[in-house]
């Protein structure tokens, strides 16, 4: 059971970390597509509708991919591969460095605290 739960808890936040931004508290959640992100709310956590497409922006539908950014890097570019990465300073932050963020203007990637919320 605990080996469930702990695959759940990793595919939860490998999802949400490709694919979320969760919303700064002080902003409407305007981005560099033109367009109004609202987001959605769940357990008062706001979250985007759309995945981050390349840094700074978000996709122009809700059904598209977006990029695969890895753990606190900033954009896709020069994709590390396992050992390489793990051996670079990315890997062992602990949270998500504001200068990394690839989200757009007033959206931020959660703290493992608000992807916690979505398992209640």
């Amino acid at each position: 059971m605990k080996k469930l739960n702990i695959f759940f808890v990793v595919a939860i936040l490998a999802t949400a970390l490709f694919s979320a931004c969760g919303e700064e508290p002080d902003n409407n959640g305007n981005n560099n597509n033109n367009t109004q992100e609202v987001g959605v709310v769940i357990n008062g956590i706001t979250w985007a509708t759309r995945n981050v497409s390349s840094t700074g922006t978000f996709v122009n539908n809700p059904e598209n991919y977006g990029g695969y950014y890895q753990w606190n890097k900033k954009d896709t570019a020069n994709f590390l591969l396992h050992n390489a990465y793990f051996a670079s300073s990315f890997s062992k932050a602990t949270s998500w460095s504001s200068a990394n963020d690839p989200c757009p203007t007033g959206w931020r990637v959660p703290t493992i605290d608000e992807f916690q919320t979505l398992l209640l």
